[in-house]
Formats: structure tokens, sequence, C-alpha cells
């Protein structure tokens, strides 16, 4: 085991195939920030490979190379890096690179960088049944994003944030990945297959949009257990195609005892290529001025025990002519539509700071976060 003490300025990557171990951040501090960015290109500041671990210390990045500030390479099962806070970086500070069964959890990612396209808390590519386990991770685009052929990971008791679009992202290629039990304060994107959110308080994005679908291989994802808040007269949920090449190929969406609410559309349903697809909602409380709009084609569409209201009174639809919808707010219970419960998260009644969440009723309330 190698321990480190005090801050020690960093010139070159350094690379982690053994235990590594601090006195906690702000006590042992790696810094790149003075360092060359030439030295960085294609590498991180630190990387986790094999079988190292990373603990107890803070990483602050280096600018100017689109460099991760802490990556597990290739790592084996286990945990690989915890109690770690990084910043400083114009693409992740945290990543997850290809391996199988890694496991990080407790880490800190915040980070404003003006890189938009790239900056991320935590970033998964390609990794295979990791975990990222109760961390607060904030960026500029999203607090934690899988891409690029992510398989079987799960995000679990986390709270993220962005300054800009989403805080948390499943890409197109993602598949049978979850965010589980976690405060998402600014609004999640789906896209790939088999997804699922569960247990989740998620507040809207800077559009308004606490969900947003698109860039679908097909729909058959699950969203279940959830409070969704849309704001800024726009909507809770939605399915939208941007073009042809963006329209599901098939499957079912499922909705299963959720909240969705909106100062207008609750849930909003766009399709606009033929495609055969169906949207179930099964439990749910609907809160919005027009609590659907579907206008799609080739969408089947069906509610059962739904609550559809605004102020107390019922909410409407508005039906595309090619959408075949359905709704029935009392239907008999049948077994084989019994959801999966979902327990009231646990993050949610952990104190507010780093490392813990953000109350529902600041996801209400739209508030950005604060840094400390």
């Amino acid at each position: 085991m190698v321990k480190i003490r005090g801050r020690v300025e960093m010139r070159e990557p350094f690379v982690v195939t053994r235990r590594v171990r601090g006195r906690g951040p702000g006590k042992t501090v790696l810094d790149f920030s003075g360092a060359d960015p030439a030295a960085f290109y294609g590498r991180a500041c630190v990387e986790v490979k094999g079988r190292g671990t990373l603990e107890n210390l803070e990483v602050i990045g280096v600018r100017g190379a689109l460099a991760p500030v802490v990556s597990v390479d290739d790592g084996a099962p286990g945990i690989r890096v915890r109690r770690v806070r990084a910043s400083n970086s114009e693409y992740a500070c945290f990543r997850i690179l290809r391996g199988e069964g890694v496991v990080v959890r407790d880490l800190i990612a915040w980070d404003d960088s003006s890189a938009i396209g790239y900056n991320y808390g935590m970033v998964l590519v390609e990794a295979r049944s990791a975990v990222v386990l109760r961390s607060r991770l904030h960026a500029t685009r999203h607090g934690c994003a899988m891409s690029a052929d992510t398989e079987d990971c799960r995000v679990i008791e986390c709270n993220l944030s962005s300054s800009s679009i989403a805080a948390a992202d499943f890409h197109k290629g993602v598949r049978r990945c979850s965010y589980e039990n976690s405060v998402i304060q600014n609004g999640i994107t789906f896209g790939g297959e088999g997804n699922r959110v569960s247990g989740c308080e998620i507040g809207p994005d800077d559009y308004g949009r606490a969900v947003y679908f698109h860039n679908l291989g097909d729909l058959d994802h699950v969203l279940e257990g959830c409070s969704l808040y849309g704001d800024g007269g726009d909507y809770g949920l939605v399915l939208w195609d941007r073009g042809e090449d963006e329209t599901p190929t098939g499957g079912t969406l499922r909705i299963n005892d959720c909240r969705i609410e909106a100062n207008k559309r609750a849930v909003f349903l766009r399709n606009r290529y033929e495609s055969s697809v169906s949207f179930r909602m099964i439990g749910c409380e609907v809160i919005g001025t027009l609590a659907s709009q579907i206008s799609s084609m080739g969408v089947s569409t069906r509610w059962e025990r739904a609550e559809l209201r605004e102020g107390g009174i019922w909410g409407g639809f508005l039906v595309g002519a090619h959408a075949d919808t359905v709704v029935d707010t009392a239907p008999r219970r049948d077994e084989e539509d019994e959801p999966r419960r979902v327990e009231e998260p646990a993050v949610a009644r952990r104190r507010q700071g780093e490392g813990g969440s953000s109350s529902p009723e600041e996801v209400r309330g739209r508030r950005r976060p604060q840094r400390g």
C-alpha cells in the first residue's frame, strides 16, 4: 500500500496498480493544475488499472487536454475508487472505461467547465456491470452519463446535477442500465435499450422537462416509483422524435406508480414516423393543465388505474388522429399487471450536503445546487 500525505504537485499521469491511500480530501491533494496539457492527451491524470484502488484523497485535474481527472481503466471486480473528490476537468471528473464489476463509491465531483460538449461528473464508457454508489456528481453537461455500449450498470443513491442540460443521461447504445433511489435535480435523458429509472426524485432541465426520451433503439424502458416535476410551462415526461433515425423500432414504455406534475402538458408523446410501439401507464398520478397530449403514428397508449387532474379537477387529453389510446381510471387489478413496488429512496432520508441529497421540496423548487 502507498500512503500519501499533504499536497503534491503532479506533472505527468499517475498510474495506480495497487492500493493508494490518502488522509482524506483536502488533507491529501494530487494537484495537476500546473502541468503541461500536452503530457495528458489521450491520458487521465490518475489512471486506476487492473486491481489498483484509490481512496481518501482529492485530485485537481489539468485543463487544455480534455483529460479525465480519475479514470478506472479495464478494472477488475470490486471497489476501485472511494472517498475521492475530483475537479478541474474539461472532460470528466471520473470515468469508468471498459472493465467489469467495478464499484466506485462516496465520490464528489464538482466542475463547471466551459467545455459544455464534454464535461461530466461521471461517465461510463463500454463498462460492464459497474456500480456508482452514494456519490455527489455535478458538472456542466451531465452529472452522470452512460455511453458507448455500456451494459448492466447501476447508479444508486446518488445526487446528480448539471449547470446546463440534463443531470443524468443514457446515450444511444446503452443497454439494461439503471438509476436507482437517487435525486436527479435537473432532468434525465433516455436513450438506448432496456433501461430503468426507479425510486428517484427528478426535477426539470433547462427546457422544463423532467424526463426526455429520444435517440432510442427501442422503447422497452421502465420508469417506476418516481416523482417528476416539469417547469416553465413545459412538460413532465416527453417522448419526442427529432428525425426518422431517432424513431423507436418497437417495444413498450412502462410507467409504474409515478407522480408526474407539470405546469402545462404533464405527458407529451410525439412520434411522426410509422413504428409499432406502445406506452403503458399503471397506477400513476398525473397533474397538468393538459394531462396528456398524444400526437403519434403507430403508438398504442394504455392508462390503467390512473389519476389525471389539474388543480383538483380532471385534466384533459389531446389525441392525434393516428394514436390508439385507451384510458381506464379504475380497471380490475390483474396480478400480471402488478408493478413492482419500489421503496422510498434512502437518499431522500439522508442529510443535505456533500455526498448527501436534495430534498423533494428543493427539486420541485428548481433551485440550482450551491457548492459547499
